[in-house]
């Protein structure tokens, strides 16, 4: 089965404290995807059948992008069945938008929500009036009938211990949810009331996947920057998606510029099914919280 994720380097239209996205983009010069290189990739692909899906993503924001509606019907036109987005779902709360997308191929999405408590979530997206439109672009959705086929969590300090609460309310959305930590990078690498420490995140890691467990809901740590060293899963192993991507002899995203290992990880027996430690998150809190697997 062709499965394609397009990164098409949007800026965005939030301001997550833990991302700062438009700095990058403008600091860094990042261009936009054109219609031509998109065009380009989507044509050398093969094997598209009915089965074919394609996620556009972003690095930022995908609504940002004007040309998003041109890109999903030439992927329908391509032959792809399943069109989605990864997404914060704020521009989906004009209706129009949304009306626009599906039009164009939409038909299914994945949302980034941090907290359903308004005050945190638009600490966390530092986007005054943002959690309303949230409300809203859910509403949407659901009247249109656009499945939501995953629920991205990125864990900071300020919303770490309501995941519980987070995934209850919304559990009649979706069955699946993915966790990722706020890993410090060039934004917030000293900002130590952002990031959250694997060892103080551990126990209500551990709630939270017997909570899922105990109600039969999906839940996994993801691959990538937001991967969490498997010394902290405990028995959990199964909930981290580069262990299991691993075991399954695939090869998962390791961002090898910025992680690495400790000292203590050489004696670790699942080092090869681990994701690593990010350097920065080592410069802000050390590793003495690391301890290697031994059995």
């Amino acid at each position: 089965m062709t499965s394609i994720l397009i990164n098409m380097n949007a800026g965005c239209n939030v301001d997550c404290i833990y991302c700062k996205r438009n700095k990058f983009v403008k600091e860094n010069k990042v261009k936009q995807m054109t219609f031509e290189e998109f065009k380009k990739q989507i044509d050398s692909e093969e094997g598209i059948t009915s089965e074919s899906q394609i996620m556009f993503s972003g690095g930022g924001e995908p609504t940002c992008h004007n040309e998003l509606p041109m890109f999903m019907f030439y992927s329908k036109k391509m032959g792809f069945k399943k069109i989605s987005i990864e997404t914060n779902a704020i521009k989906l709360s004009n209706e129009k938008y949304l009306e626009l997308l599906i039009n164009s191929g939409l038909n299914s999405c994945v949302i980034s929500i941090p907290s359903l408590d308004e005050k945190t979530y638009e600490k966390i997206l530092d986007s005054k009036g943002s959690f309303v439109l949230l409300k809203k672009a859910l509403k949407n959705i659901i009247e249109r009938k656009i499945p939501i086929n995953d629920v991205l969590i990125t864990l900071t300090k300020y919303n770490y211990k309501e995941l519980i609460p987070l995934i209850k309310g919304l559990k009649r959305y979706t069955n699946r949810f993915s966790l990722f930590h706020a890993r410090p990078n060039y934004t917030t690498l000293y900002e130590k009331d952002i990031i959250i420490r694997y060892s103080e995140l551990q126990k209500y890691l551990y709630d939270v996947f017997e909570y899922c467990d105990n109600n039969k809901i999906e839940i996994s740590n993801g691959t990538g920057a937001g991967a969490i060293p498997l010394c902290f899963m405990g028995k959990y192993l199964g909930k981290s998606s580069f262990y299991i991507q691993i075991k399954q002899n695939l090869k998962p995203e390791r961002h090898d510029e910025t992680l690495t290992y400790t000292k203590v990880c050489e004696n670790c027996k699942l080092k090869e099914y681990c994701p690593g430690i990010a350097k920065n998150y080592i410069i802000l809190f050390g590793d003495k919280e690391f301890k290697p697997i031994l059995v």
